[in-house]
């Protein structure tokens, strides 16, 4: 079942801040009915604007389990950042074959040639730095077909630049 709030226009968008204000308030007692008459959902939209000032507004709330609000804007904050469970980057990373060679350059800025681990598994190459330095840590595992026990290879770092060439067999 879904509701809509009709009387939006107590809004006077010439009033600034106590405009604003006045609409926010219109919209808790609109909530308060709206838990109170048993509807689902309200969905509002307009334009607020004078002169050369506009604002745009879109709202979705929908009652959830247990009779609690959810809302649902389209602006949230973009600045949020996510808990992560660890900070490792993975790097960038360009493959580049050749005649007798594989060359890989992976970007790890920050990072010095001793913190960078280079290994190689049954097809693939994994490049890890833990940060002990400057607490940096990057993780890539990139794969390599064809790879020949024992790897060939040849590495140099310089300025956050990682080249490693695989040597074909």
């Amino acid at each position: 079942m879904a509701g809509k709030c009709e009387d939006r226009d107590k809004l006077n968008p010439g009033k600034g801040l106590s405009g604003i204000l006045n609409g926010l308030a219109d919209l808790v007692e609109t909530l308060g009915k709206l838990e109170k008459d048993g509807l689902v959902e309200i969905n509002e939209r307009g334009q607020l604007g004078k002169k050369n000032i506009k604002a745009v507004y879109n709202y979705s709330v929908r009652m959830g389990l247990g009779g609690a609000p959810e809302t649902d804007t389209p602006a949230q904050e973009l600045n949020e950042k996510k808990p992560a469970e660890e900070d490792v980057r993975e790097p960038i990373v360009d493959i580049i074959p050749e005649e007798d060679h594989l060359l890989i350059i992976a970007e790890m800025p920050g990072v010095e040639e001793s913190d960078v681990d280079i290994r190689f598994g049954q097809e693939s190459m994994f490049i890890t730095v833990d940060g002990k330095n400057n607490g940096r840590k990057y993780r890539k595992e990139i794969t390599v077909e064809g790879l020949e026990k024992p790897v060939k290879y040849t590495s140099h770092y310089h300025n956050g630049i990682m080249k490693i060439k695989i040597m074909k067999n």
